[in-house]
């Protein structure tokens, strides 16, 4: 609701704007077992079951 809101306030016409999110998600190999915010990785994760994609 933010980013639509600072658009509109920036002069934006709301029949311009489109709202949506991202339904995918991306998989990686870490370097570590460490797996916090930023932890590095190495590679893309296997393919998965749908896209067939690395990653």
């Amino acid at each position: 609701d933010f980013a639509l809101q600072y658009w509109r306030s920036q002069g934006a016409p709301s029949e311009k704007l489109l709202m949506g999110f991202a339904t995918y998600g991306r998989s990686f190999i870490l370097t570590s077992s460490e797996s916090g915010v930023g932890a590095p990785a190495n590679n893309l994760a296997s393919p998965g079951p749908y896209t067939q994609e690395m990653g």
